[in-house]
């Protein structure tokens, strides 16, 4: 068995339909804070959205959709916005009878316990696929990458929920990784799907 045998049909439909609802639950009205510094009067609570299990099967269908043409033996992203894909993606890669191992990297090491940035396994020399619920300057992945290929894995593919389009996608791929995210926001903070076939 493999994981074509779990995935759902992906369409633009279903991107359509992940648009809809990120627009209705996903958009709180006012001025907010960026991870990545500044504020926004668009912002995206993509922690909130991914918590819709339409928008999980969503995803999680799609990724299952791409991810296999890359052979990945696990898969990660910053915390927190990538726990809930990459634990699904992970559960199942696994019902298709392919395990693969998950991870997440912190900001900064935890203060207590372990006082590791590291959580979950990270496949030692293995290939791995990064996930985050929103990509605006890209740091937060550029910092993950680093992460993950300093410990020996090689990064093939970044994904996200959604790109700000600020520029963070572009970085991603001018440093040499395939990068993709399922929606993007307008200027108007308007969100809409992204043709996923034909990316660059």
């Amino acid at each position: 068995m493999t994981t074509q045998n779990l995935t759902g049909e992906v369409t633009m439909g279903s991107l359509d339909r992940l648009a809809e609802i990120a627009n209705k639950h996903g958009r709180p009205p006012g001025e907010h804070g960026l991870s990545a510094g500044g504020t926004s009067n668009t912002y995206f609570d993509g922690k909130h959205v991914i918590g819709f299990s339409e928008v999980l099967k969503i995803t999680v269908d799609t990724l299952l959709n791409i991810l296999p043409q890359y052979y990945i033996v696990g898969i990660g992203g910053p915390a927190v916005g990538a726990i809930l894909v990459v634990g699904a993606t992970a559960d199942r890669y696994g019902q298709g009878g392919c395990s693969i191992d998950t991870f997440y990297i912190r900001s900064e090491e935890k203060l207590h316990g372990t006082k590791q940035r590291l959580e979950g396994y990270l496949p030692e020399n293995g290939k791995v696929a990064l996930f985050d619920d929103t990509i605006t300057t890209g740091n937060s992945l550029l910092k993950t990458i680093e992460f993950v290929e300093d410990r020996g894995c090689e990064v093939v593919i970044v994904t996200a929920l959604l790109d700000r389009q600020e520029g963070g996608l572009e970085r991603i791929r001018d440093a040499g990784y395939d990068a993709l995210a399922l929606l993007k926001m307008e200027p108007d903070g308007n969100i809409i799907p992204v043709d996923i076939w034909n990316r660059p």
